[in-house]
């Protein structure tokens, strides 16, 4: 690290000091898709963490972090999307986390978020389920010209619901209580714990059969440290 970069951390370790905190903290907000390879660090892209108040970093200081976040990390940027990429997930969130610490110490962390979905199906068919021969009567009693029909659901937070009308292809209609009493049944144990899934069954009349999409979210969080340094 030169003299200059140096004389910057410093000045921001001087204001360390005078804050209860033991880090200080900003961050850079990453684009999720390609450009992030090619991207260069600019002044207007250094950020305080929120949690620090009345924390104003001068401009000659932005214009130092983005110049060394630009200097000590733009040649990773390709390597560092790819392995971002190669693990698959949907982030929403990417950013660069430069940490100050009391012992005169600059970390900086490639953190990413993710939210990922997972569709799984299943069949089901009277000889799997006794009980879907008065699933279909009950249908059949909304219409008995009703041929195919959809009920969706969604949950999250530890709660949800399976949908309170159905659709079907001859109207829409609430839906009966044996056909909402077997779904909440069938569907997956933890379907509505913390981020949860929605989906839907389909039913066809026809064939006599459902089928049951599930589509399962997740969401994570994962940190690199890319450099360690001290000033």
């Amino acid at each position: 690290m030169n003299d200059e970069y140096k004389k910057m951390f410093k000045s921001l370790w001087l204001i360390l000091k005078t804050k209860s905190v033991s880090e200080l903290n900003f961050f850079v907000d990453m684009p999720s898709d390609n450009d992030f390879a090619s991207y260069k660090f600019q002044p207007s892209s250094i950020q305080s963490d929120w949690r620090i108040r009345n924390l104003e970093m001068s401009e000659q200081n932005r214009i130092l972090m983005a110049k060394f976040l630009e200097e000590m990390l733009s040649e990773k940027l390709p390597y560092l999307w790819s392995r971002l990429y190669k693990r698959g997930h949907n982030y929403n969130t990417i950013q660069f986390l430069i940490n100050i610490t009391t012992d005169r110490q600059v970390e900086v962390i490639l953190s990413a978020e993710y939210y990922d979905t997972e569709d799984n199906s299943d069949e089901y068919t009277v000889e799997d389920d006794p009980n879907l021969s008065g699933v279909f009567d009950s249908i059949l009693l909304l219409n008995p010209n009703i041929t195919s029909a959809q009920l969706d659901f969604e949950g999250s937070g530890d709660s949800g619901a399976v949908d309170s009308y159905i659709v079907t292809d001859n109207g829409t209609y609430d839906v009966p209580e044996s056909v909402e009493r077997w779904c909440y049944r069938i569907l997956p144990p933890g379907w509505e714990i913390n981020e949860g899934s929605s989906g839907r069954f389909t039913f066809d009349l026809y064939n006599n059969t459902v089928e049951v999409l599930v589509s399962e979210n997740t969401e994570g969080s994962m940190e690199d440290t890319i450099l360690e340094l001290s000033f």
